[in-house]
């Protein structure tokens, strides 16, 4: 296989050079090159690192050049943040008709903002690409800018976002008949289906299965990795530990680099976790902190504090839930739903303003009208969006940062100690009704006297409204078992008469979870 690589390799840098002393208006052995990206990435790249440089003759040729390297490095999964190549493609492009070319420009220019973790920039060159790629029937591109618009939502906490503009990518990868497309938008959607809550574990469970049973007949890397690394976090939450160890040691077996796999080592740390064998759980986890991802960090410390606790080091837990609290509120703060939600908003006028140069004008005085309306509307609602968030995004917010609050409370602390207790069969204590009092008041202050609220509203009794604070939190219902001392099943009937009797919604219209949201 090397040997034949090696030779064709060498036939067509050969070819090049003799390309050089005849030229044409379009170098023929870049279309060669743009052949080969998708089927053989590693290949094209060689080639494009090897390409004589004086074979680029045209500003045509270095810009066809540009855009194919920095799509090549993409491919091949290499991080990129400088993006003089691909600006100065997209400069050259949107001064041409090419639309195919154009569409991939902006699109790749998305990827370089997003690897530099510019959110924001990135979502508004994929917005850009979106039309462009549509308008030159190019359905491959336009279903890995969905693919990268979705994660976009889906890093921001936006999931209804994500997982709508999933099904149009999982529309294309129908058409195409791409199986490995088809997989990738699974495993994506199995993880926003986790997200939900507990009664959506077997329909997160059975994309990602149907995911794997895709994965595991390719050779795609990468896809392996993303499939095997929700498998993992889907059997974390459902506690399954011999499940969640399986799918973390698969993952850690495709790493490329089994030395900077951080994300993969804290998946294992936290997967021993589980099963109760704190050593081989401490080694991966310290293993990951070398990552410079929050969310990670924030993950390995909240573990190694729990394992501290366990172990009766209390001076190290504290240290660990310390630096978990930094790198929980580091990660919080990173994350800008807001500047995505306005990229979106903003791009209509935007997106047309840079199709054709020949309708520049034209469209700079619709837009001026169109913001001037805009600007007019803004100004009447100002003091009514101000007073309320009016929107589900604002109040997803409202509900994390009242989450970030609560888990540090000594009531949260409580609970997991009764949680946990439960896992190891042990004797564990209850919650009295000073622990519930204190549970409603905590709830009040992290999410702006919502108990109160809910009670005047729609006279909730106290049990009632101690499930509610319960359903604010991030534990699973299974976990509420514990904490009641109850079934699930008198649960869900409890949580259904609240909707239905008190607050007047249809059966099965919407979760508690849900409702109390719209609340906030």
């Amino acid at each position: 296989m090397k040997k034949a690589v090696i030779t064709t390799l060498s036939v067509l840098i050969i070819l090049l050079s003799v390309a050089c002393n005849n030229r044409t208006d379009h170098n023929k052995h870049l279309v060669e090159i743009d052949s080969l990206i998708t089927p053989r990435p590693d290949t094209a790249l060689l080639m494009l690192k090897t390409f004589p440089a004086n074979c680029l003759q045209t500003q045509a040729d270095s810009a066809y050049y540009a855009l194919l390297m920095t799509e090549a490095k993409d491919k091949n999964f290499i991080i990129q943040t400088e993006d003089s190549l691909i600006q100065f493609a997209l400069t050259y492009y949107n001064g041409t008709n090419d639309t195919e070319k154009q569409a991939r420009a902006y699109y790749y220019s998305g990827c370089v903002y997003r690897d530099s973790q510019k959110k924001k920039e990135a979502m508004t060159q994929f917005l850009i690409a979106e039309p462009l790629a549509e308008k030159a029937g190019k359905r491959r591109l336009l279903s890995l800018i969905y693919l990268n618009i979705g994660h976009l939502y889906y890093e921001q906490g936006l999931n209804t976002q994500a997982d709508s503009i999933y099904l149009l990518a999982m529309q294309i990868g129908i058409q195409l008949k791409d199986s490995v497309l088809q997989a990738e938008i699974l495993s994506r959607q199995g993880l926003i289906r986790m997200e939900k809550g507990e009664e959506f574990y077997p329909e997160a469970e059975k994309m990602m299965l149907k995911a794997l049973a895709i994965v595991q007949k390719q050779s795609n890397i990468q896809l392996k990795e993303n499939v095997f690394s929700s498998l993992c976090q889907l059997y974390n939450w459902m506690e399954n530990g011999e499940k969640a160890i399986e799918f973390a040691k698969q993952n850690l077996g495709v790493q490329k680099d089994r030395t900077t796999c951080y994300k993969a080592f804290e998946l294992l740390g936290s997967a021993y976790y589980l099963i109760l064998q704190y050593d081989s759980a401490r080694y991966y986890l310290q293993k990951s902190l070398s990552t410079t991802d929050y969310a990670t960090k924030a993950g390995a410390y909240m573990y190694l504090a729990d394992i501290a606790k366990e172990q009766g080091d209390l001076a190290t837990s504290l240290e660990m839930e310390r630096n978990y609290s930094a790198y929980l509120d580091s990660m919080q703060k990173s994350r800008q739903p807001d500047a995505i939600v306005c990229t979106g908003q903003e791009m209509p006028s935007n997106k047309q303003n840079i199709i054709s140069k020949y309708t520049h004008y034209c469209i700079i005085g619709i837009s001026i009208i169109t913001l001037t309306l805009i600007v007019a509307v803004i100004i009447l609602s100002y003091k009514k969006r101000k007073q309320k968030p009016n929107n589900r995004t604002e109040k997803e917010i409202l509900y994390k940062a009242g989450l970030v609050l609560f888990e540090q409370s000594e009531v949260y602390d409580k609970m997991i100690l009764i949680i946990r207790s439960h896992k190891e069969k042990a004797e564990s204590e209850i919650m009295h009704q000073g622990d519930r009092l204190q549970l409603i008041a905590e709830t009040d202050r992290c999410w702006n006297n919502i108990a109160q609220e809910l009670q005047s509203r729609y006279h909730l009794t106290e049990d009632e409204i101690y499930l509610c604070c319960l359903y604010l939190t991030n534990l699973p219902i299974s976990h509420f078992c514990h904490i009641l001392s109850c079934e699930r099943d008198t649960i869900y009937k409890k949580a259904d008469r609240i909707l239905e009797n008190k607050m007047g919604f249809a059966h099965k219209e919407i979760s508690l979870k849900e409702a109390l949201k719209r609340n906030l």
